[in-house]
């Protein structure tokens, strides 16, 4: 094998690796938090295809399982403040429609329950 080759695996497995670290530090740093309650509005949501010709198709079709993901809520909180992102599977994407308000539970960046006297949405399954 050409040296070039196992020096470009060895970039990438590095680059692997610390991708990988940050994201154990994260969840980390996420279960050493409080859980916070904040009451937010559900402001937007998106999705989008593996491809530009999947997220075009998207915006102008009715069927909104056209995308294959990912989905993103974002939530601005009730009483101002930064608007927060969070990716969810299709399942929780799909059960809360824009503008409805409620409380957010937190934890860290984590977005753990979603509720409302109509609505509870659990967060914390895995994507």
């Amino acid at each position: 094998m050409p040296g070039w080759f196992i020096g470009l695996a060895v970039i990438f497995v590095a680059f692997g690796l610390v991708h990988a670290r940050r994201k154990q530090k994260q969840r980390q740093w996420d279960a050493n938090q409080e859980l916070r309650i904040v009451e937010a509005v559900l402001s937007n949501k998106q999705c989008y295809g593996q491809s530009k010709r999947d997220n075009v198709e998207h915006l102008f079709s009715k069927d909104s399982r056209q995308g294959a993901g990912p989905f993103y809520l974002f939530f601005s909180p009730a009483e101002g403040g930064e608007t927060r992102k969070f990716e969810v599977n299709e399942q929780q994407y799909q059960s809360i429609d824009e503008g409805v308000q409620g409380q957010l539970h937190l934890q860290g960046s984590r977005l753990i329950l979603f509720t409302n006297p109509e609505l509870e949405i659990e967060f914390n399954s895995p994507l």
